[in-house]
């Protein structure tokens, strides 16, 4: 029997017998299952740059399917995904008790921000509207950064959430740093 036709025996068999061929697939990955767990782990570290790279394709693709499967996994781990914001403000606030961070310079920069009619975006630098704008640490709290308001820029909502806890030279091409908070 050649490959083709192997091929395709195996094909029709396994589509005729897939009760059986579940079963068997099971069984043997129950037995096997550290080995299989060590080997995939080995294959990611091998691969991660380029699966990394991968993953962010399919999900900039897909935004809809993203958001969804957001949604359902928001929704089934809700008490791990509270826990997590839990500890994330637990985190913040510990920080500005220790006088890291000075709360009438945040405010003075508040002010500032709602009084100003036209501002760029320092991530982006594009306009903001004003109900647009929030403040964000150049180097994050919780990556060492200081809350002192040399270490605070003024950015999009959507660009602070985009660019989470990471450093400014892990951006990548789309968000590059600008002028920090500059007004137009």
């Amino acid at each position: 029997m050649d490959r083709q036709h192997r091929r395709e025996w195996e094909r029709n068999y396994r589509r005729l017998n897939r009760e059986k061929e579940v079963k068997r697939h099971r069984e043997s990955y129950l037995k096997n299952r550290e080995a299989i767990l060590i080997r995939a782990k080995e294959r990611y570290y091998l691969n991660r740059e380029k699966k990394l790279i991968t993953n962010a394709a399919w999900r900039k693709q897909n935004p809809d399917k993203m958001r969804r499967y957001t949604e359902a996994w928001s929704k089934k781990n809700r008490t791990r995904r509270l826990e997590s914001a839990r500890v994330q403000s637990h985190k913040r606030r510990t920080l500005r008790r220790r006088g890291e961070c000075d709360i009438q310079s945040i405010n003075i920069l508040v002010q500032l921000i709602r009084a100003a009619e036209k501002m760029k975006c320092a991530i982006c630098d594009h306009n903001m509207p004003v109900g647009d704008r929030s403040i964000d640490h150049v180097i994050p709290l919780s990556r060492g950064g200081s809350g002192d308001i040399g270490n605070l820029q003024v950015v999009h909502r959507k660009c602070n959430l985009q660019k989470y806890a990471k450093m400014p030279h892990e951006l990548d091409g789309q968000m590059q740093i600008h002028l920090v908070g500059r007004v137009a």
